[in-house]
C-alpha cells in the first residue's frame, strides 16, 4: 500500500507544479502586457503617461506632461520612420481617460490642458512628417509576398502612421462635436489639417466635420474659421479634386437643410478657381506646346555654348539617343495632356454641381430666396461665361420673374431671420426697400453679365431689365445715403469663447452702390467694346439715364456723388450727344422733359437740361465741385 500512495503523491506533485506554473505565466504575461502598453508602460526611459496623470499635484502633472511631450516631439522629428512607438505614446496624451497601471483601479482622467497640448503637438508633428502622397492599404497578396527589409520597414511605418492618424482624427471629431472646452482647439486642428494635408488620407472625413460645423444656425469664431479654411482650399486647389469633394458636400448639406444656412456659407463658392482655369483645352495645349518649344530653344542655346565639352558619339549612338529623346518627349506630352483632361473633367463636374445648386435656389420657395438669393445671383453672374448658351433664355426668364416678384417678397417663416441676426439693417420699411433694390440690381447685373462674351451671339432684348434699372434710380437716392452711413453690426460683435454668438461677417455680395455702377458700366461702358459701339443705344435712352443720374447726384453723399460724376464724364467722352445736356441754356429741345416716366424711351431726354451739374459746381462739397466743373460747358459771350 505505501507504494501506491507514494506513486499517487509522485503523480499529484507534478500536476500542482504545472498549475502553479500556469498561474505564474498568466501573471507574468499580464504584467508584461501592461508594461508594454503605451499608456501604462514606462518605456523609452520615460514615465508612463498613466503614471504622469496619477501624480497628486496638478502643477506637477502638467509640468511632467509638458516635458515628456516636448521630448517625444523632438525625438519623432529627428527620426520619424523609427519613432512609431513614440507617436503612439504621444497620441495617448490626447485621450480623455487612460487605463490605470493598477488592474483594479479605475481609469485615470486626463487634464484638458494636457490634452490641448498633445493635440496641438500632434498637429505640428503630422504636418511635418506626413508624406506628400496618400497611403493605401495593403492587399492580402502584398502582405503575403516577401520583400526586402527596407520595404517591410517602410510599409510598417506607413500603415502605423495611418492608424495613429485615424485615431487622432477620431479624437478631434469627438472633441469638436462635444461643444466643450476642447472644441476650439479641435476645430483649429481640423481646419489646419484641411488646408495643409488636403492630399492625405481621410481628407473627406475632415471636410465633412468642417462643413457640418458651418451648417449650424448659431455662428461663432469657430464657424468663421471653418469658412475661411474652405475658402483657402478653393483658392489653393490646383487639381480641382478637393474643390469637387467640398462642393459636393456643401451642395448636399444645403439641400438637406432646405436652404436654411447662412448666406456667407454659399458665398464661399465664389472663391472657386473655375473662372480662370476652366477654358478650352485646345488653348492650354497650344500654350504647353509653346512652352515646350521655348525650353527646347533654351536647351539648344546651352548646347551651343558648351560645344567644347561636347562628347562625340558615333552615328549609331546618335541615332539611338535621338530616338530616346523623342520617346521621352512624347511621354511627357501624353502625361501633361492626361493631367489637363483630368482637371477639365473635374472642373466640369464641379461646375454642374454649382449651377444645380444656384438654379435650385432661384426656383425655390420665397423664404429660401430671401436668405440666399443675393449670393446665388452673385454666383451666377461670376460664372456666367461658363454657362451653356442653351440655358440663357430660361435663366433670363427666371431673372425677370424674380425681379417682378421683388416688390412682394417677404419672409413668411417664423422665428429669427438671417437679416435680424447680423446683416446690415437700415431700419424698418427702409431696410425692406434696400433689400428689394439689391435683389432687382442683382437680377439686372446678372442679365447684363450673361449677354457678354458668348451671350452676344443671342438676339435677346434686354429692354425690361434696362427699364427696371432706370426706374430704380430715384429710389436709390433714399437707399444709398443710409447704406453709406450705416455701420455693419458685425464689426461691433466679438466672440470671446465658444458659447458667444457673433454676427457673421458682411456678405460677399456687393453693396447697392457697387451693384448700381456695375450695371451702368455693363450697359453703357463695357470694357470689350471699342469707341463708338455704345451708339447702339438710342439717344433718348442715353440722355434720359444721364438726366436721372444728375438728379440722383443731388441726394448722394460725397463719395458716391463723385463716382456718379466720373461715370458721366466717361460716358460723355464716348457719347457726343450728351454735350447738349451740359450746355448753359434755359430750355432744351422740342417738347417737355418727363422725369416722372419710368421708361427712358418715353421720357423725352432730348428736352432735358443738366442744371444739377451747374448747381453742384457752385454749391457742392469741395471735391464734388471740382468733379462737377469738369462736366460744365460754359458759353461766355
Amino acid at each position: 500500500m505505501p507504494l501506491p500512495d507514494s506513486e499517487e503523491e509522485e503523480e499529484d506533485w507534478p500536476e500542482e507544479t504545472e498549475i502553479e506554473s500556469d498561474a505564474g505565466d498568466q501573471e507574468r504575461q499580464e504584467e508584461e502586457r501592461r508594461a508594454n502598453n503605451v499608456a501604462t508602460g514606462a518605456r523609452f526611459g520615460r514615465l508612463a503617461p498613466a503614471a504622469v496623470l496619477s501624480l497628486p499635484s496638478r502643477t506637477e502633472r502638467v509640468q511632467r506632461a509638458k516635458e515628456q511631450i516636448a521630448s517625444i516631439c523632438q525625438d519623432i522629428v529627428a527620426d520619424p520612420e523609427n519613432s512609431l512607438g513614440l507617436l503612439r505614446r504621444l497620441q495617448t496624451f490626447t485621450l480623455a481617460e487612460l487605463p490605470s497601471p493598477d488592474v483594479n483601479a479605475p481609469a485615470v482622467p486626463n487634464d484638458p490642458l494636457i490634452r490641448k497640448l498633445a493635440l496641438l503637438s500632434l498637429l505640428s508633428i503630422f504636418t511635418d512628417i506626413v508624406p506628400s502622397y496618400r497611403i493605401r492599404g495593403l492587399t492580402e497578396k502584398e502582405q503575403a509576398e516577401k520583400v526586402s527589409q527596407m520595404v517591410a520597414r517602410t510599409r510598417e511605418w506607413e500603415q502605423g502612421l495611418v492608424i495613429v492618424y485615424k485615431a487622432y482624427l477620431g479624437e478631434l471629431e469627438g472633441a469638436a462635436k462635444a461643444n466643450n472646452e476642447m472644441s476650439d482647439t479641435a476645430v483649429r486642428c481640423l481646419c489646419t489639417l484641411l488646408t495643409d494635408l488636403t492630399h492625405f488620407n481621410f481628407h473627406t472625413n475632415i471636410m465633412s466635420v468642417v462643413v457640418a460645423r458651418i451648417s449650424r444656425r448659431s455662428w461663432d469664431s469657430n464657424s468663421e474659421l471653418c469658412r475661411e479654411s474652405i475658402v483657402r482650399v478653393f483658392r489653393e486647389d490646383v487639381t480641382g479634386q478637393a474643390s469637387l469633394e467640398l462642393v459636393r458636400l456643401l451642395n448636399r448639406m444645403i439641400k438637406e437643410r432646405k436652404f436654411r444656412v447662412r448666406p456667407n456659407v454659399l458665398s464661399t463658392l465664389l472663391s472657386l478657381r473655375l473662372k480662370t482655369e476652366l477654358g478650352r483645352p485646345v488653348d492650354r495645349r497650344e500654350e504647353q506646346e509653346k512652352e515646350g518649344k521655348g525650353r527646347d530653344r533654351d536647351r539648344d542655346k546651352g548646347k551651343k555654348k558648351g560645344k567644347k565639352d561636347k562628347t562625340y558619339l558615333s552615328n549609331k549612338q546618335r541615332k539611338a539617343l535621338q530616338e530616346t529623346r523623342e520617346i521621352q518627349k512624347e511621354m511627357a506630352e501624353a502625361e501633361a495632356q492626361v493631367d489637363v483632361e483630368e482637371r477639365d473633367k473635374t472642373h466640369t463636374e464641379t461646375l454642374k454641381l454649382l449651377f444645380v445648386l444656384y438654379f435650385s435656389i432661384l426656383k425655390s420657395s420665397p423664404s429660401a430666396q430671401n436668405r440666399l438669393l443675393p449670393e446665388a445671383l452673385a454666383g451666377v453672374s461670376a460664372f456666367a461665361h461658363l454657362i451653356n448658351i442653351d440655358f440663357f433664355r430660361d435663366l433670363l426668364e427666371t431673372l425677370k420673374k424674380i425681379a417682378r416678384d421683388a416688390d412682394g417678397e417677404g419672409d413668411t417663416e417664423g422665428g429669427v431671420t438671417e437679416e435680424k441676426e447680423g446683416e446690415v439693417r437700415i431700419g424698418g420699411a427702409e431696410s425692406e426697400l434696400a433689400r428689394k433694390c439689391r435683389t432687382k440690381l442683382l437680377c439686372v447685373v446678372t442679365a447684363f453679365q450673361l449677354l457678354t462674351g458668348q451671350g452676344e451671339a443671342l438676339n435677346i432684348d434686354l429692354a425690361e431689365f434696362i427699364n427696371q434699372l432706370y426706374a430704380l434710380l430715384p429710389v436709390l437716392g433714399f437707399v444709398i445715403p443710409l447704406e453709406v452711413d450705416t455701420v455693419p453690426l458685425s464689426t461691433k460683435a466679438t466672440a470671446d469663447n465658444h458659447n458667444t454668438k457673433s454676427a457673421p461677417p458682411p456678405s460677399s455680395v456687393p453693396s447697392v452702390t457697387a451693384l448700381l455702377f456695375r450695371a451702368l458700366h455693363l450697359l453703357f461702358l463695357p470694357s470689350w467694346h471699342t469707341s463708338g459701339t455704345s451708339s447702339s443705344h438710342p439717344p433718348s435712352r442715353v440722355l434720359a439715364f444721364a438726366k436721372r443720374l444728375l438728379a440722383l447726384t443731388l441726394l448722394l453723399p460725397p463719395a458716391p456723388a463723385i463716382r456718379t460724376l466720373e461715370f458721366l464724364r466717361q460716358l460723355r467722352a464716348r457719347e457726343s450727344k450728351l454735350d447738349g445736356l451740359f450746355e448753359e441754356a434755359e430750355e432744351g429741345g422740342d417738347g417737355v422733359w418727363r422725369g416722372e416716366v419710368d421708361d427712358p424711351a418715353l421720357a423725352n431726354g432730348a428736352a432735358a437740361r443738366g442744371w444739377e451739374v451747374a448747381w453742384l459746381a457752385e454749391k457742392g462739397e469741395e471735391k464734388v465741385r471740382e468733379k462737377a466743373r469738369e462736366l460744365v460747358v460754359w458759353r461766355r459771350t
